[in-house]
């Protein structure tokens, strides 16, 4: 099969997904380990034993959901400096299932902002604007309760336009563990909610 065939199948089993799902709210609590460094990492840069934590909120109207998270992470350099990492990141998720399906599994790109600070004395600013994609699931209980995990790939840092600061050196692989709550507000076209809506 050659790549434009492999495409136009998986648009096509894409376009005839189910989209009957009302609309979802979801927020989450999230811990993230970055690896991989990038062409551009610095020493001292972020390693894959450092752990960042923040949250996740997400609006989904049918399949296509809208999202922000947020992460940040305390360490310190060889120096014993202590460091003040972060991570920003706007996000499209396409649900395979929409919203409402037990088994949530999907796509995702966005485009994020990271940056490392010494809390010690202010200096040594560091910023980066990446572009990545992401596949996770989740598994979404009655209730509302869910339970997720993605893994992302960053395809390239950019130093932020208009500025000097250099590049973070971000990891170009995070994985990420997800815990939250899912609400909505129907979940067929009659516009009630029933014993099965989740």
């Amino acid at each position: 099969m050659d790549k434009k065939t492999a495409i136009f199948s998986i648009l096509a089993v894409l376009a005839v997904l189910p989209a009957f799902a009302g609309e979802t709210y979801r927020s989450a609590v999230l811990i993230s380990s970055e690896s991989e460094f990038s062409e551009t990492a610095v020493p001292g840069g972020r390693t894959e034993d450092d752990g960042m934590f923040g949250f996740e909120a997400e609006y989904i109207p049918r399949n296509l959901g809208y999202g922000i998270d947020a992460l940040a992470g305390f360490r310190s350099d060889s120096e014993d400096r202590s460091l003040l990492d972060w991570q920003g990141q706007l996000f499209l998720r396409y649900h395979l299932f929409g919203g409402h399906s037990f088994f949530d599994p999907y796509l995702e790109t966005g485009i994020g902002n990271a940056g490392t600070v010494r809390i010690s004395d202010g200096g040594g600013l560091k910023m980066s604007l990446y572009p990545f994609v992401s596949t996770g699931m989740n598994f979404v209980f009655k209730g509302g309760f869910y339970l997720g995990g993605r893994w992302s790939y960053r395809m390239d840092e950019w130093q932020i336009p208009g500025t000097s600061y250099p590049v973070n050196g971000t990891g170009r692989v995070q994985v990420s563990l997800m815990l939250g709550m899912s609400y909505s507000t129907d979940c067929c076209s009659c516009g009630k909610r029933h014993n099965h809506c989740r």
